[in-house]
């Protein structure tokens, strides 16, 4: 991975390598099909394998979806900038690591933006979450107002049906492509004074 610093270039590829791009097939074992018989079964795992590129078991297999580009409208255009948040020396390999996963992915790239957002560490489970601490960039932020459907409205949707099942989004959020001329307001600093902002998907 090349980092760009404010003079020069540094290289941490060999130090700090991505993840394996390459993944094992999907096989029936990635599926939880218990208690259903053995024609449903066969049926469904069929099913899910002719998607099979509509699930992701990293970020290395998302992409973006087919949907309109998301737009960040704001009050003014002064850039936010705010201080960066220390992040541990302890962690500060797996930061870069992190870092390098999503820039292998497309989800964030190099950027000379004069906004600034600082990013942080969250502890959750046994794995540290990187994420983006977004309030001042919300704050001036213009909202847009959707219709979200009522209980009502999808329990008559699904009225009548034989199988239900529950879907998780990975990274939902990164899989919402945003609009190029935003993409420098979502800039964030690293604790080498590193300019990155999103790409090719929204985090806000």
């Amino acid at each position: 991975m090349k980092i760009i610093t404010v003079n020069n270039y540094e290289d941490f590829s060999s130090d700090f390598p991505v993840s394996q791009d390459i993944l094992p097939p999907l096989t029936e074992k990635d599926f939880n099909l218990s208690g259903l018989d053995n024609k449903i079964k066969s049926r469904l795992f069929q099913l899910l394998i002719s998607h099979k590129s509509a699930f992701a078991r990293s970020s290395i297999e998302l992409s973006a979806a087919a949907t309109e580009h998301h737009r960040i409208s704001l009050q003014h255009d002064y850039p936010i900038k705010c201080p960066i948040y220390k992040i541990p020396f302890s962690l500060r390999n797996e930061f870069r690591r992190q870092i390098a996963d999503l820039e292998k992915a497309g989800i964030i790239s190099k950027s000379n933006s004069q906004y600034n957002t600082p990013a942080l560490f969250v502890k959750q489970k046994e794995k540290w979450r990187l994420v983006l601490d977004f309030r001042k960039l919300n704050e001036i932020t213009v909202t847009q107002d959707f219709a979200i459907p009522t209980l009502d409205d999808i329990l008559h949707e699904i009225s009548g049906s034989n199988y239900f099942s529950a879907l998780d989004m990975k990274s939902a959020f990164n899989q919402i492509p945003l609009h190029f001329a935003d993409r420098h307001k979502t800039a964030f600093l690293l604790p080498t004074v590193i300019n990155i902002n999103l790409t090719d998907y929204v985090s806000v």
